[in-house]
């Protein structure tokens, strides 16, 4: 079964014209899984992302203008969700739901990591930690699930293919083996 992912940063979408225009461009996209990142959303509007988007949305909060990533469903997407990990620890950087579409078990994972070298570092060494401890905890020991994973490393693998504007100068931000 194919699964047409997306994942965008959207660099804020608490303003209501700019989060419809994001949401109508996301489903434009016929994506069965949206992973947002920077989305600024907090538990004040989580209703109002919610609301536009035209459905349940799962997220963990940022500030109300830092941080913060969504998981959103196209609407042809038939998902079971099992468990949602993060949507309460208040980082606003990571969020992993255990998931079943079809027959197939799913783990997607929408992170944002940190900018700052040192601390992306520390984030994303912890973060394979923490996805093996949570993939499994709702799918038991019965199941083995696929890992999905989105989001905004904050790092460039490749400078010509990864990147676009900003500093032409190649600072030291891609990811180590």
């Amino acid at each position: 079964m194919a699964i047409n992912c997306l994942s965008v940063n959207v660099k804020g979408i608490r303003e209501k014209m700019k989060r419809r225009a994001i949401f109508e461009w996301c489903k434009d996209q016929n994506s069965d899984i949206i992973f947002l990142q920077e989305t600024h959303v907090t538990a004040e509007v989580r209703k109002d992302f919610d609301t536009d988007w035209g459905g349940k949305g799962f997220h963990s909060y940022g500030a109300s203008n830092s941080k913060g990533v969504s998981v959103y469903f196209g609407n042809k997407c038939s998902v079971k969700i099992l468990e949602v990990i993060g949507e309460n620890e208040g980082s606003g950087r990571k969020l992993l739901i255990n998931c079943q579409i079809g027959e197939t078990y799913l783990t997607l994972v929408n992170i944002y990591a940190p900018n700052i070298i040192t601390e992306r570092n520390t984030f994303l060494m912890i973060l394979t930690r923490w996805i093996d401890d949570n993939r499994q905890s709702a799918l038991g020991i019965i199941h083995e699930s696929e890992v999905i994973a989105g989001g905004d490393y904050n790092a460039v693998i490749n400078h010509t293919m990864d990147k676009k504007g900003g500093d032409a100068r190649k600072r030291k931000t891609h990811l180590e083996p």
